[in-house]
């Protein structure tokens, strides 16, 4: 899908995101009308079920959400690509980018603490990024 809303990120939120990092936040989501965009630096999915779900319309396609979507059909997880809910019935909350592929630990007054997709994800994710010396 193509992404209409090219303005949901802005260059000030370099600066706006420190208040958020210096009282312990690693990462700002962005939301629209209730559902999950993606990250100020990463994209999202989320495990429900037997199922990562990720947002598709409105956000940058991303290496690591590639990657991680790949991994997930890999380990015979179903894969959808839809609007994501903030009140979802997801077990685990997923971010990636780039360099990265982290469960996040809280999301509003929700706390997640058993991740056993994410190291699953985490460790195809390892192979696949992994760089031979050789």
């Amino acid at each position: 899908g193509s992404r209409t809303q090219t303005l949901i990120k802005r260059s000030s939120w370099c600066r706006e995101r420190k208040k958020y990092e210096r009282v312990g936040y690693d990462e700002v989501l962005l939301t629209q009308n209730n559902y999950i965009l993606e990250g100020l630096v990463t994209n999202v999915c989320a495990v429900i079920d037997d199922t990562l779900v990720a947002p598709q319309d409105d956000v940058l396609p991303g290496v690591g959400l590639a990657l991680a979507l790949d991994a997930a059909r890999g380990l015979g997880f179903r894969v959808r690509r839809e609007p994501l809910p903030l009140d979802a019935p997801f077990s685990e909350l997923i971010l990636t980018n780039a360099m990265s592929l982290r469960p996040v630990a809280s999301l509003g007054d929700r706390t997640f603490v058993d991740f056993p997709v994410t190291l699953s994800l985490r460790q195809l994710w390892d192979s696949y990024t992994s760089v031979s010396t050789d």
